[in-house]
């Protein structure tokens, strides 16, 4: 293999590396949590996170440069539903028939367990 080959190809690897860690989001849960709670936590966590990006994301990330935020939900907009009843837009976007309640439920555990970064906003609605 020549350099400019090598090169080429170490320069892709880099590239491709943080084009990976750009958009990584990340979790916390409690230390309290047992093992077995914290592994549900995580499967929730996980089909939260893509159904948050199918169906939400478009909506409310934000761009800053190439990196795309998550916005920092207030927990009383995710406790007891009030993510959907609070905004109109939501009723009309996301009925029950596209994001059902279980899903929901996914979704609000993503956004409360999500790691918030330092250039996150706080959403209003």
């Amino acid at each position: 293999m020549n350099a400019k080959t090598y090169t080429a190809i170490l320069s892709l690897l880099i590239a491709a590396s943080c084009a990976t860690r750009r958009n990584a989001v990340h979790y916390s849960f409690p230390a309290e949590m047992s093992t077995t709670v914290r592994d549900q936590y995580m499967r929730d966590w996980q089909k939260g996170k893509a159904l948050y990006e199918e169906n939400c994301a478009r909506c409310h990330n934000t761009k800053k440069g190439r990196r795309e935020h998550i916005p920092i939900f207030p927990a009383d907009k995710l406790a007891g539903y009030g993510i959907r009843l609070d905004n109109a837009d939501h009723e009309r976007a996301l009925p029950e028939t596209r994001v059902t309640t279980d899903e929901l439920v996914s979704i609000i555990t993503f956004l409360s367990y999500k790691v918030h970064t330092i250039n996150d906003t706080v959403r209003q609605h």
